[in-house]
Parts: structure tokens; C-alpha cells; sequence
């Protein structure tokens, strides 16, 4: 049972780069991270309901909070701008730089410092990169566009560290549903006033699209995620972030995107770094948010 519940949370996380493509056709970019992340919220309310020991965050905890919201908002309404501009493989493969990044954000936040396979495999994560910025550039990706790809692995490595640092005290479950609600209901005035939902004849489909993203694309796989760490342990769920870029690329092949011999290698270049630094650990001091 663990594996297909490992399984599962891999194939929709890694399929979420798609289904933000297919949904974007009638819903730009902040509506639909708006709404996605309504439809996460709300599978999480309900998946507290049911739960026996329910938490409500202190004072101490707004704040810390609120940054994480922040935090998770840049991820969510920058990949579906750039999925529309550049396709679902490309911006998928910038997960794979959130361990590297963690190891890099460790160090100012909570004065983590890397030991010597951490510090070769950030190296190696640098020259690889840069195969990817090449790779992007050659594809007429604007730098601009390039650095905004990478504030999305900056951002889960940022909210990750940060909530080791200050909010780990508090239930997964009841921390999801904060972040994901807050997130959304900071981003709704944003959506609303600055764009308009297509009522074209895509509607359909990409609302359905955005359904499934939003409660068993983002909801459902973030519960699934805390418990396989709960019961398995951070190392055994850790491992999915390994397996999302690759299920992005393949997602992206079928639907007749470009893959680039120079984006395989650096994506099989990263993941070589990142098993050095954190495989055969003892356990993964970081994990991962959804896509």
C-alpha cells in the first residue's frame, strides 16, 4: 500500500505541469493558481474534519505563517505563466533544484552547513544548470523568463527551510490547510481585477482540468505525502522529488513538446547530484511542496 501510495503522488505531481497547460486555455495564470489552490484547501478542510486532533495556530504563528503563504503563491502563479509560454516540460524539470537550493538556503536560516558530497553535488547542480539556461536560451527563452523559471525551486526550498526553522511544531495537515487557504485568499483580488476567465470553447475541459489539479493533483497528494513521512519516514517520501521531472518530460513528449537531447542530460546530470547528496542517507532533513 505505501508504494501505490508512493506511486500515486509521484504520477500527479509529475502530470501537474500538463494538466496546468490544459487548463490554461481558459483560466490564465493567477486565476487558475487561485483556484487550485481553493480546491487544495478544500480537500484538506475536509480531510480535517475527520481528523481527532485538530490545532489552531498561535499568535506567535501568524506571521511565520503568512510568509509561507507568500511563499507558496510565487511557485503556483509563476508555473502556469511560464508553462503557457514555454510548454509543461521545460518549467517541470525546475523542481529538481530544490534539494540543491535547501542545502544553499540551509545555511542563513538555520545555520546548516553542507559536508563535502553537499557542497560537490551544489557544484555539479551549477554546471548542469547552466545546460538547462542554455538549453532555454537556445528555445529563445527570454533570461528574464529564465530567472523567473527559478524562483519556483527557490520558493519550496525557502518554504521548506523556513518551515523546519519556525513552524515545525505544528500538524502537517493543519499547516497545509492554512498555507493553502491564506495563499488563495491573498491571490483572489489579484486574479479577479487583473484578469478575465476565457469563456471559450475549451471551458469545459480545462475547468474539469483544473478540478482535478486542484483537489487530487495538490489536495489529496499533499495528505498522502505527510502520512507516507509520518509511517515511512521523510527519506521514502523525500524520494518523489526525484521522479516529478521525469514524469513532466514524458507528459511533455506526449504531447508533442520538444525534448532536447542537452535537457536529458542536464536532468539526468541533476539527478545524479542530487542522489549524491542525499541518497544513502540516514534521513532527509528536507522535503518537498507540491508542484
Amino acid at each position: 500500500m505505501y508504494y501505490l501510495m508512493f506511486a500515486y503522488i509521484s504520477f500527479v505531481w509529475g502530470s501537474s505541469f500538463i494538466l496546468m497547460k490544459f487548463a490554461n486555455v481558459s483560466y490564465p495564470p493567477l486565476s487558475l493558481a487561485t483556484y487550485r489552490l481553493f480546491g487544495a484547501a478544500a480537500i484538506l478542510f475536509i480531510c480535517r474534519y475527520f481528523y481527532k486532533k485538530k490545532e489552531f495556530i498561535n499568535k506567535k504563528d501568524v506571521f511565520p505563517v503568512f510568509l509561507m503563504a507568500l511563499s507558496t503563491i510565487v511557485p503556483f502563479a509563476v508555473q502556469p505563466y511560464l508553462i503557457n509560454k514555454y510548454g509543461s516540460a521545460f518549467i517541470g524539470m525546475m523542481v529538481i533544484f530544490v534539494p540543491l537550493l535547501t542545502i544553499l538556503v540551509s545555511v542563513p536560516i538555520i545555520k546548516r552547513y553542507p559536508v563535502k558530497k553537499e557542497v560537490i553535488g551544489v557544484l555539479g547542480g551549477l554546471v548542469f544548470s547552466w545546460l538547462i539556461v542554455k538549453d532555454g536560451l537556445n528555445r529563445e527563452v527570454s533570461f528574464i523568463d529564465i530567472l523567473l523559471a527559478f524562483t519556483i525551486p527557490l520558493s519550496y526550498a525557502l518554504g521548506n527551510t523556513y518551515t523546519k526553522k519556525r513552524l515545525s511544531h505544528i500538524k502537517a495537515i493543519d499547516l497545509s490547510l492554512y498555507i493553502m487557504l491564506l495563499s488563495a485568499i491573498m491571490l483572489w483580488p489579484f486574479a479577479t481585477y487583473h484578469e478575465d476567465i476565457l469563456m471559450n470553447e475549451h471551458f469545459n475541459m480545462a475547468t474539469f482540468y483544473l478540478v482535478i489539479l486542484g483537489i487530487f493533483g495538490t489536495g489529496v497528494p499533499i495528505v498522502i505525502f505527510f502520512y507516507l513521512i509520518s509511517t515511512k519516514g521523510p527519506l521514502f517520501a523525500g524520494m518523489v522529488t526525484y521522479i516529478i521531472p521525469v514524469g513532466a518530460l514524458l507528459w511533455g513528449a506526449a504531447d508533442s513538446e520538444v525534448i532536447t537531447g542537452l535537457q536529458l542530460t542536464a536532468m539526468i546530470g541533476l539527478l545524479i547530484m542530487v542522489a549524491l547528496v542525499q541518497w544513502p542517507a540516514k534521513k532527509l532533513k528536507e522535503t518537498v511542496n507540491s508542484p
